[in-house]
């Protein structure tokens, strides 16, 4: 599940390069078809996000220009409303269509981290600071995200469980920040922590209350932003320019995956079969879509059927089957997009 940070917009270790010898044969690239979910907020601090069913959740542009969770199905537009303020943001979908996210409470002032099933709105238990964002939910109802600690300026990852141990401060690497960002089937949470006595971020995983150091390649800064079932990790570093690069941390390796031809790139999501979105600069200088599979990045305007007048600016998230939730612009507008993959 895909997560973004509210605070880092939701990015020195050997780099670790994956080749091969062997002769690379053509790959023939996957066909899409093009959903239009409508205008949607282009706010980074929310996304969107797709499960196993094809269902959708982000964050809808109304026409009094506040901002609402969304759920999208194939037939249904369903508004999630807020807790008391004007906007609120999904974040991330689980397979029975359970929605978390965040939403302004009255005042317009903190968020707090919610839960959206059917038509009910559940706020995030934490230990009583005053902003909470809940970034990711897997399919067992398990969620993570970020609080601030009673009293505190900083924040902390968290993770919860209505069923298990409650509510959980993952704590840090020995800096004063860190969040929760995603977290997969088994309940690993992938984020960021900032080290002990300094500022810079790294990538990193808790495995229970464990928390590992993920390293940031050969940059400063990394930032985890979605994990898949194996605990493969997608998100992006800082390399040495302060360009951010996307980056896949897979078992002891770390893979900067590169850009279309320009100088930045962050990756968003990842899929159980290890297929990457996000965005990269192209070589014009263009801010476009991409898709990273078999260890090729492919900007997804290439695979959109002949004729379509989209530009597809940022994908969020990525299911089973390939289809991939994101946005885009068409007319000049800024709208939601979920790219359906055809069969061969």
């Amino acid at each position: 599940m895909l997560r973004l940070s509210s605070r880092y917009t939701p990015g020195c270790f050997a780099l670790v390069a994956l080749t091969s010898t062997l002769p690379l044969r053509a790959q023939t690239p996957p066909s899409y078809t093009i959903v239009d979910l409508g205008a949607a907020s282009g706010s980074s601090k929310a996304g969107f996000a797709v499960n196993a069913r094809g269902e959708v959740a982000g964050s809808f542009l109304r026409k009094g220009g506040d901002t609402h969770a969304v759920r999208w199905t194939e037939t249904t537009v369903t508004d999630l409303g807020t807790i008391g303020g004007e906007n609120s943001y999904a974040c991330a979908i689980n397979a029975s269509g359970q929605v978390v996210g965040f939403s302004f409470i009255k005042g317009n002032v903190y968020r707090h981290g919610v839960l959206w099933t059917d038509k009910n709105v559940t706020e995030i238990p934490t230990l009583g600071g005053r902003d909470s964002h809940a970034h990711a939910i897997n399919d067992a109802g398990d969620i993570a995200g970020t609080f601030t600690p009673p009293g505190r300026n900083w924040e902390h990852a968290f993770r919860y469980s209505r069923t298990g141990l409650g509510f959980i401060d993952l704590g840090t690497l020995g800096g004063a920040n860190s969040g929760g960002l995603a977290i997969n089937a088994r309940g690993q949470v992938a984020g960021y922590s900032t080290l002990l006595k300094s500022d810079v971020v790294h990538a990193v995983v808790w495995t229970g209350t464990k928390i590992t150091d993920l390293g940031a390649l050969d940059g400063i800064n990394s930032f985890g932003l979605a994990i898949n079932e194996a605990g493969q990790v997608a998100g992006y570093y800082q390399n040495r320019e302060r360009a951010n690069r996307a980056a896949l941390w897979s078992g002891t390796s770390e893979v900067n995956l590169g850009t279309l031809g320009g100088d930045e790139s962050k990756a968003y999501g990842i899929n159980n079969a290890g297929e990457i979105v996000g965005f990269a600069i192209t070589s014009a200088n263009l801010h476009h879509a991409f898709l990273y599979a078999k260890g090729r990045m492919t900007d997804l305007n290439t695979l959109l059927p002949a004729g379509t007048n989209w530009k597809l600016t940022d994908a969020f998230g990525i299911n089973e089957k390939g289809w991939i939730v994101g946005i885009g612009t068409i007319h000049n507008e800024t709208h939601a997009f979920l790219l359906k993959r055809m069969l061969p």
